[in-house]
């Protein structure tokens, strides 16, 4: 987002830079000084966000009912009673303003993908998916940052160019604030039977909201999800025997090798057609190695063609990991000793 970092100097031998420090103070504006420019608040000092508002701009994109569309300018408020997170994981599960590198796709575009496909297919598991708001970007020249006025300065060659992304995103719970077994039972059928292949499967993308007195899960964080995620719906969710060549007799199951990935056998169904894979860009999109399948995460020469039984994996070791460190009266895991 184009950092700058400061000196200190002699203003007694230096008093040129004294100078320009006291000309540079006296014209800027509170968000060269790092306030946010899309922020306002009623009292001088931005020392609480009691009061504050956040501005949304009118070349923001709004979900209206399904339909994404360019939307006037809105304003909101600070809920003061909940903590802000500055947590680099928090993208894509709640509200958030980040600068991400300008080249990587943004988060909106992944869920309204998903949304999308389900929409269209299984309207019923929409509301399992987050669901975005709005959603702006814009870059460093767009918000007319510090940086953009300064020139002259050596760039380095690891530099990459960032954009701000805002999301602004339902309000949802994590995992942990469940209150009772059957509601962690009840959040993680829903999650489980979406059936949309997420590839990274962990605690911290399943979250929940209450509506009308009913508890429902959601999955986040879809930065890994696939762009023909139509076909995969349409892929079995588990091997087929006759794929395989397993006849059922027990000397046909030794033979085979217990790491052999579930998507090499699976049987291709009428009329789908199975995605063609990268599998070089899979093995860098392999998820949260404490939750991942087996096979995805030993077979190393050969990244197996992900499929849903990969996720359902995962939500094994979700639902163990949970059951072992979850401390019902803090709402909190504990730590997983070594």
């Amino acid at each position: 987002m184009g950092l700058v970092k400061s000196l200190s100097f002699n203003f007694v031998e230096e008093p040129h830079f004294l100078v320009l420090l006291v000309a540079a103070i006296g014209s800027a504006v509170l968000h060269t000084l790092g306030i946010f420019p899309l922020l306002w608040s009623p009292y001088r000092h931005y020392n609480r966000y009691t009061g504050m508002h956040f501005f949304m701009p009118a070349e923001m994109f709004c979900n209206v009912g399904g339909t994404i569309e360019r939307a006037s300018e809105l304003v909101f408020g600070f809920d003061v009673t909940r903590r802000i997170s500055s947590d680099f994981g928090i993208v894509g599960r709640g509200t958030t303003i980040s600068w991400p590198e300008i080249t990587r796709e943004q988060e909106s575009a992944h869920v309204e993908r998903v949304r999308r496909v389900l929409r269209k297919k299984k309207p019923e598991y929409l509301r399992h998916i987050v669901e975005l708001k709005c959603w702006l970007r814009r870059t460093i020249k767009g918000m007319d940052q510090l940086r953009m006025h300064m020139s002259g300065f050596p760039v380095s060659p690891l530099f990459k160019e960032r954009e701000c992304r805002v999301l602004i995103m339902k309000a949802y719970q994590r995992l942990q604030s469940v209150d009772s077994v059957e509601e962690f039972k009840q959040v993680i059928v829903h999650v489980e039977t979406s059936r949309v292949l997420h590839h990274d499967i962990s605690i911290e993308i399943i979250m929940l909201y209450r509506k009308n007195g009913e508890v429902v899960g959601v999955t986040c964080d879809w930065d890994l999800d696939d762009e023909d995620i139509e076909s995969y719906l349409d892929m079995p969710m588990f091997p087929s025997s006759a794929s395989s060549g397993n006849t059922g007799d027990p000397s046909d199951s030794q033979k085979e090798n217990s790491m052999t990935s579930c998507a090499e056998t699976e049987a291709k169904p009428e009329g789908a057609a199975i995605p063609s894979v990268d599998t070089t860009k899979w093995r860098e999109r392999v998820g949260t190695r404490p939750f991942m399948a087996l096979d995805v995460l030993f077979l190393v020469t050969k990244v197996p063609l992900r499929r849903y039984c990969h996720d359902l994996g995962s939500f094994f070791f979700v639902i163990a990991w949970f059951c072992a460190l979850l401390d019902p009266e803090t709402h909190n895991c504990h730590t997983l000793e070594e």
